[in-house]
């Protein structure tokens, strides 16, 4: 963290860090503070440190990893879904060199894993009947619709236009 305060000001530096990592973990207890401190270049990016805890593999874990290396690099096939403020969320779910079965297994998994996390009334959840679309999109193409609810009142006005 002393390092990021040093050189929070040098944008170059910023950029160079991004680009030479492809994930970035941070102690769950700091996290807080260098959201702010690593710079707008990452939140752009969608490069958020995973939060961990680096005292020692979670309790959860610890029948499936012994020892804290294989912590660190299982943590490396998990993604990381962070709540915006907006209508949009997105969550990483594959990679464009990974074999179909394994790519359409994660998408399912990844939607049905998020969802809840969405639809909680005790964290301000957005109600079921509220959720509009639910799309897979590569990180430069459009999106393509998996799941699409309209309204009464967009669908009658789309059955009015095209009748």
């Amino acid at each position: 963290l002393g390092d990021v305060y040093k050189r929070q000001t040098q944008s170059t530096w910023e950029r160079k860090l991004m680009y030479d990592y492809d994930l970035f973990f941070c102690d769950y207890k700091i996290y807080n503070l260098l959201a702010k401190h690593l710079g707008k270049a990452f939140y752009e990016r969608k490069k958020f440190p995973f939060p961990i805890d680096c005292n020692d593999v979670p309790e959860h874990l610890k029948s499936k990893l012994t020892d804290y290396e294989a912590y660190l690099n299982d943590l490396g096939s998990y993604t990381y879904f962070m709540r915006g403020n907006g209508p949009v969320y997105t969550v990483k779910v594959g990679r464009t060199n990974q074999d179909l079965k394994n790519l359409v297994a994660n998408v399912i998994h990844g939607i049905y894993n998020t969802l809840p996390y969405l639809l909680k009334e005790e964290s301000n959840g957005v109600e079921a009947t509220h959720v509009r679309q639910i799309s897979v999109k590569a990180s430069n193409s459009i999106s393509l619709p998996v799941y699409t609810h309209l309204t009464g009142a967009e669908l009658n006005s789309y059955l009015d236009e095209n009748l």
